[in-house]
C-alpha cells in the first residue's frame, strides 16, 4: 500500500526509502528531460520545495509523491523500488 510507505518515508522509519524516491525521482526526471524548475511548474510544487524534497531536507505528501510520479510517468510503487526494479520499470516503458 503506497500510504504505508509514504508514512514510513515521511516519519523517518526508513532511509532507504528516502534514497530511493530521491534517485528514482532524479533518473525519472532525467529520462523525460525535465529539469527541476519545469518538473516543479507541471506539477505545483514550488521550486523550492522541490529542491528540498530532492536534497532529502523535506519529505512529500502522499499527494506530492503522486503528482511528481504523474509528471514523470511512473507510479508512486516505481519512485521508492529498489534500484535494479525502477530500471526495469523504466526500461519497459520505454
Amino acid at each position: 500500500d503506497c500510504r504505508a510507505v509514504v508514512f514510513r518515508y515521511r516519519y523517518g522509519m526508513e532511509k532507504k526509502l528516502q534514497e530511493n524516491f530521491r534517485r528514482n525521482l532524479r533518473a525519472a526526471m532525467q529520462i523525460r528531460g525535465l529539469s527541476q524548475r519545469e518538473c516543479a511548474r507541471r506539477s505545483g510544487v514550488y521550486h523550492a520545495n522541490l529542491s528540498r524534497i530532492l536534497n532529502g531536507l523535506q519529505s512529500p505528501s502522499l499527494a506530492t509523491c503522486e503528482v511528481l510520479a504523474a509528471v514523470v510517468g511512473c507510479s508512486v510503487r516505481e519512485l521508492f523500488a529498489s534500484q535494479a526494479d525502477f530500471e526495469a520499470s523504466m526500461h519497459a516503458s520505454v
